[in-house]
């Protein structure tokens, strides 16, 4: 059946095999599917795509424009940016975070339980601790130490170099010296002065 010009039906049209148009389609109303579309070449849509049922893509998604999900994005595999990721909201993380590259924060860090650090910590502004401070290792100060109140040490003290005391040193306990003690200026015992001694 060879048809030349334009083909009009007012009924259903039933084809039972192969179907083949070698030039365009145009359909101005609904088409439905009840089967599988199989599309072999790039597939353009000017208007949105809504699909009530599970999408499944076997290959590369590309999308050159902004992409809105208004629900859930659930990724089972590892994910690839390369840029940058943007959160205006909450992010919550339930499990580890590794990265590779320089971690650069504009606002408070908050952590609520322990950190552990591996490697050295530098911190270039000034560094304010609410709480204790435990240190389970020896600590190097290469400036000055500056304490507003009092000091408690449960072992020695040693100080390898020159020691200053701007203010009174009171000791509670006994004070040995393994060495001279020099006085500069006038020295009042208010006890006795014991020397056994020369």
């Amino acid at each position: 059946l060879s048809v030349n010009k334009i083909t009009y039906l007012t009924d259903e049209l039933s084809v039972s095999g192969h179907t083949m148009i070698n030039n365009q389609l145009s359909v101005h109303g609904a088409t439905r599917l009840d089967n599988t579309l199989s599309v072999n070449k790039i597939t353009y849509l000017t208007d949105e795509l809504s699909v009530s049922g599970h999408t499944m893509i076997n290959n590369a998604l590309s999308v050159h424009g902004a992409t809105r999900l208004d629900n859930t994005l659930s990724v089972n595999k590892i994910t690839y940016l390369r840029d940058e990721l943007s959160v205006s909201g909450h992010t919550m993380i339930n499990n580890q975070l590794s990265v590779h590259g320089a971690t650069r924060l504009d606002n408070t860090l908050s952590v609520n339980k322990i950190t552990y650090l591996t490697d050295e910590l530098s911190v270039s502004g000034h560094v304010m601790i609410n709480n204790q401070l435990s240190v389970h290792g020896a600590t190097r100060l290469d400036n000055t130490l500056s304490v507003n109140r009092i000091t408690y040490l449960t072992d020695e003290l040693s100080v390898s170099g020159h020691t200053m005391i701007n203010n009174a040193l009171s000791v509670h306990g006994s004070t040995r010296l393994d060495n001279t003690l020099s006085v500069n200026k006038i020295t009042y015992l208010t006890d006795e002065l014991s020397v056994s001694g020369h």
